[in-house]
């Protein structure tokens, strides 16, 4: 989301959805199982609540902060998750992990023909 400064308000499965496109589409490693992991690592990340949460936004803050072209995404996006996590309830967060924990995606749902392309491969 913060690579092509995007903002999604539909529903949690649309943006584990576009989550999913977005990593199989631009970055260097185009990976199914990495995308899955990512996505194991945040439900995780979020079982543990508001302080793991809030020490892995900061880390985020820290690499990007060291980057001249985009520390200013640290200052539009970071800084306010860092806020706002810390006065979300735990009950918010537990009930975020619980619904990204039952999104289960499979590689027909992303429209790239990701099986016809591993078959040609």
């Amino acid at each position: 989301m913060l690579s092509c400064l995007d903002s999604c308000r539909s529903p949690l499965r649309e943006i584990v959805v576009t989550c999913y496109r977005r990593a199989l589409a631009y970055p260097l490693y185009r990976k199914w199982k990495l995308c899955v992991c990512v996505h194991r690592d945040v439900v995780e990340i979020l079982h543990l609540g508001r302080r793991a949460v809030l020490s892995c936004l900061l880390a985020i803050k820290h690499i990007i902060e060291r980057d001249e072209q985009r520390h200013y995404l640290g200052r539009l996006y970071i800084d306010d998750y860092c806020v706002w996590i810390q006065h979300a309830s735990d009950a918010k967060i537990a009930s975020l992990a619980a619904d990204l924990a039952k999104i289960r995606l499979a590689k027909s749902e992303l429209g790239f023909s990701i099986d016809a392309l591993e078959s040609a491969l």
